[in-house]
């Protein structure tokens, strides 16, 4: 499995941060973005996740445009920890199982009991389990932040995103 960006220009309205990128990352790599702030990390991998659409270019994802792909089975594939988890009214474990919404059936408006074993799982993985019961809104960012870790292993992507 491949990602494969070709001569990739995006940005926000007429300001163009990325301009004629060329990247290929197959599956099992780990590839590092680095940089200053403003250089554009954050906004390839808005790109690469399909938060922003190229302005010029395409990226492949699986051999097909990333624009092609379903939203559903982008997201069975692929998950994104931002740089800030949002502090919501709902504990950590509603949390991380809305990790697996892109794994429910046609109707399905309530998590199994295979949900809550991999959510519980990436609590622990992440080591957010004590934190189960409580309030997004009563964690720390770094709490926040390990909740969407686990929200993200939850959905057992075979890519993962992550923006610092």
């Amino acid at each position: 499995m491949t990602l494969r960006v070709t001569g990739l220009s995006c940005g926000y309205g007429k300001k163009m941060i990325l301009e004629g990128l060329d990247l290929e990352i197959h599956r099992g790599d780990f590839l590092a973005i680095l940089g200053p702030n403003g250089s554009g990390k954050t906004t390839l991998i808005r790109a690469l996740t399909r938060s922003i659409p190229p302005s010029r270019g395409e990226v492949f994802f699986e051999g097909k445009n990333l624009w092609n792909i379903s939203p559903k089975h982008f997201a069975k594939r692929c998950a994104v920890v931002s740089q800030n988890a949002p502090a919501i009214p709902m504990t950590v474990e509603e949390f991380v199982l809305l990790g697996r919404t892109p794994h429910y059936g046609d109707f399905q408006f309530l998590e199994t009991a295979a949900d809550l074993a991999l959510a519980d799982r990436a609590m622990h993985e992440a080591g957010v389990a004590h934190l189960r019961d409580r309030l997004m809104t009563e964690t720390s960012g770094g709490e926040r932040q390990l909740a969407a870790i686990a929200r993200a292993l939850a959905q057992e992507p075979e890519w993962l995103f992550l923006d610092e």
